[in-house]
């Protein structure tokens, strides 16, 4: 499922007395003019006469006096002209869509639209609502008025995008619809996964990574230009050719069927593949006769309906898990309770016993009354320590799964569906890191790295980040840690440590592969960063100049190793680079 904001078109403003009632008639599909007054009657819109019943299969009126959807949209614009203040859009068009098969019963979809509404913060508004049934996905239309009917406030939804995506994972669990991978829609909107999760087929732009990423990666590297690349295409049926201001990536002889190449990879852009290749240079004829690999069909995602199937199962273990933590902690709440009363009950009663005691003098009562606060102390510590304890035994006892362990155990186990949910998860992580790595500018990694940040904040203030490639990285008040290491965890702890601390020299603990990954992500151009650790700043001084050296060494015809050394030095015995002249 996926729920969408329809935006406002440009023309539609606050003084568009009539920007209602074209949306209610498209909603509706209602048959007449502007004004509803010309619309037909509620039968006719349930029948709907006008497409012979074949577009809208039932609809419904909320908070107006009636259930005419005619009357029902005098009376919203009538309330709309009542706040003659606002300047923005007094309308609200939301959308919710449902992959190919799925069509849910009419009290879901209701349940559906109040939940939606609820969630907005409008469940009080005037709406009509749709359900259209006229293409391949079922779908709902809802028109919501945002003037409030009784406060005549024109009421804006404050970030809703994220709180909708969250609601829409939910309702799919609780009314057991196909599940939709939303944090990949939150962060790339009417991408490929709005394609997939509408028809549940995997989209080209997937396909293309899948299939044909490793030899277009091998094309680019190899230095036979606009050709390597042309042949490297051609075995997977496909082409890139002009269209606009950029390139697009298609199959062979279907020009419809065509992604930006750029959303392939950053390094097949026109710009990056121009100051590559040079200008652009049509296939010649041996790329048109290269033997086709495999081509691309549209086929329904292996993992879909099985994800949403495991998640569940997932959601189910991990409740079980917390309500037997639950259970066993208040349990250990009251037996310490009753131990705490008791406890202070039995020193209380021996205070006042002392203090009664005529025999004794004050130095004694004194003494004594220290030495049962003392106990009474000592007996606190060690209930919270004993309180700790089994804290810690209730955690070991009943362990909350994560999903990636869940699939794991579930894959031991001979479930296929689970393994290729962790393949097609490592994959795109091992495509993520590439990227990465192959980035020449800090700006290129930043956006490779920032567009899929789903960063989530806790209590106490510590920001929690999981980038594409597997890392984790935590931002909290004693500074940025790596929970796991990945390139761009590195380079995100570099540049949220860098906006932290500024012109400062970093101080990075960590393993060695951790440090080698910060310092080849420091040794981007556009980074502005230096660190306090002899060893690692040497190294990412090494890495800044690597790239300038291999080119002028390429100019003058000569290759530099890993190890630093030109050809010409290998061959006459040199052990280590010349040092540059002072």
């Amino acid at each position: 499922m996926i729920i969408k904001l329809v935006p406002e078109p440009k023309r539609t403003s606050a003084r568009d007395a009539n920007a209602y009632a074209r949306l209610a008639r498209y909603v509706v599909n209602a048959d007449g003019g502007v004004d509803p007054m010309t619309w037909k009657r509620t039968a006719d819109y349930i029948l709907d006469t006008k497409n012979n019943g074949e577009k809208t299969g039932y609809m419904r009126v909320t908070n107006c006096l009636g259930d005419d959807p005619a009357d029902a949209a005098r009376e919203i614009m009538n309330i709309q002209s009542l706040n003659r203040r606002s300047t923005s859009p007094k309308q609200y068009h939301v959308v919710v869509s449902f992959p190919a098969e799925e069509v849910p019963e009419e009290s879901v979809m209701r349940n559906i639209e109040s939940e939606i509404c609820a969630t907005l913060g409008m469940q009080e508004h005037q709406r009509l609502s749709a359900v259209h049934i006229d293409t391949d996905h079922f779908h709902m239309h809802i028109a919501i008025n945002k003037i409030h009917p009784r406060t005549h406030r024109n009421v804006t939804p404050y970030y809703p995008h994220r709180k909708l995506m969250t609601l829409a994972e939910r309702l799919e669990i609780e009314h057991g619809l196909r599940r939709t991978n939303h944090g990949e829609l939150a962060a790339l909107p009417a991408k490929p996964s709005d394609m997939e999760a509408h028809s549940g087929e995997m989209s080209l732009t997937r396909w293309i990574k899948e299939k044909a990423s490793p030899d277009i990666a091998e094309a680019l590297q190899s230095g036979n230009g606009w050709a390597g690349l042309h042949k490297a295409l051609a075995a997977h049926d496909l082409e890139i050719r002009p269209r606009g201001a950029g390139l697009v990536i298609g199959v062979k002889g279907n020009k419809k069927l065509s992604v930006k190449a750029s959303d392939i990879a950053r390094e097949l852009s026109f710009k990056s593949l121009k100051g590559r290749f040079g200008d652009y240079v049509p296939p010649s004829e041996n790329a048109r006769v290269t033997p086709v690999k495999d081509t691309y069909a549209k086929k329904a995602l292996q993992t879909h309906k099985e994800s949403a199937g495991l998640y569940a199962a997932y959601q189910r273990e991990r409740e079980e898990a917390l309500s037997a933590r639950r259970e066993q902690s208040r349990i250990s709440r009251e037996a310490r309770k009753d131990a705490v009363s008791a406890l202070s009950s039995d020193c209380a009663a021996r205070l006042k016993s002392v203090r009664r005691n005529g025999g004794l003098s004050y130095a004694a009562k004194k003494r004594l009354s220290l030495d049962i606060r003392a106990e009474r102390s000592a007996g606190y510590a060690a209930l919270n320590a004993r309180a700790a304890e089994e804290r810690a035994s209730l955690r070991e006892a009943h362990p909350l799964p994560t999903w990636n362990g869940f699939l794991m155990r579930r894959a031991d186990n001979g479930d296929c569906a689970a393994l290729s949910i962790l393949r097609s998860k490592a994959a795109r992580e091992r495509r993520a890191s590439e990227a990465l790595l192959c980035a020449e500018t800090a700006e290129e990694a930043r956006d490779i790295v920032f567009r899929h940040l789903k960063p989530k904040t806790a209590k106490n203030g510590a920001v929690f980040y999981r980038t594409e490639d597997g890392g984790r990285v935590i931002d909290d008040v004693s500074g940025v840690h790596v929970a796991e290491n990945s390139a761009g965890a590195a380079f995100l702890a570099l540049s949220l440590a860098a906006e932290r601390y500024g012109d400062k020299r970093l101080v990075v603990a960590g393993d060695d592969v951790f440090k080698e990954h910060v310092a080849r992500m420091a040794a981007l151009e556009g980074t502005n960063i230096r660190f306090a650790d002899a060893a690692m700043e040497s190294e990412r001084l090494r890495l800044t100049e690597e790239p300038a050296a291999r080119a002028e060494a390429s100019r003058k015809g000569k290759t530099i190793g890993e190890d630093g050394l030109t050809g010409a030095d290998k061959e006459t015995g040199r052990t280590k680079p010349k040092g540059r002249k002072r």
